[in-house]
């Protein structure tokens, strides 16, 4: 939690410090479950540090404890953080410029979810577009991004639509389909 509000403030590298110490304690940590958290925590803490700085032992780091986080959920048998672990290999996979990779990595995290776990569902539909856009298919991407909005429109959560919508409007502008863009 210290980690995340230095990443917030703008303080990558004091973040990265308290993911280090946090990181020298899972191994004490007898729960499995807890040190599985801790774990999904710190890939996420890493990978945002990497997303900040660009300091590359950062990704690697995040990789490496997404790994050790999806092979504990898997022994677990929690499909949630099976699916958030995958989420973050994705991630990573996307810094790399992997897109094939990514997109296999969301359909894998996608398998993972609960019917009712709408939330997370467009998450994966929200990166699905971000990395079609990034392989310029766009058609594919406004796809995704109708499925986006869709979703977060059930979820009637404000803020959430307009970002979906902000989504729409950049795959519009795009496809220079600037009606739809600036609807």
């Amino acid at each position: 939690m210290i980690a995340q509000l230095f990443n917030q403030t703008k303080q990558a590298q004091a973040g990265l410090i308290y993911s280090q110490r946090a990181s020298a304690l899972v191994s004490k940590i007898k729960n499995p479950r807890d040190q599985m958290e801790l774990i999904s925590i710190i890939a996420k803490r890493l990978l945002w540090h990497f997303q900040d700085t660009k300091h590359q032992p950062s990704l690697d780091s995040s990789e490496y404890f997404s790994r050790q986080h999806l092979m504990l959920a898997k022994q677990l048998n929690n499909t949630r953080y099976i699916s958030r672990a995958y989420n973050n290999l994705e991630a990573v996979a996307y810094e790399r410029g992997d897109f094939q990779s990514s997109l296999k990595l969301l359909d894998s995290a996608k398998l993972f979810l609960d019917s009712n776990q709408f939330a997370d569902r467009a998450v994966i539909y929200f990166d699905k577009a971000d990395i079609l856009i990034e392989m310029n298919d766009l058609k594919q991407a406004k796809i995704m991004a109708d499925s986006v909005e869709s979703i977060y429109r059930r979820l009637a959560n404000p803020v959430y639509i307009a970002e979906a919508l902000q989504l729409k409007e950049r795959i519009a502008a795009l496809l220079l389909n600037y009606r739809d863009a600036y609807q």
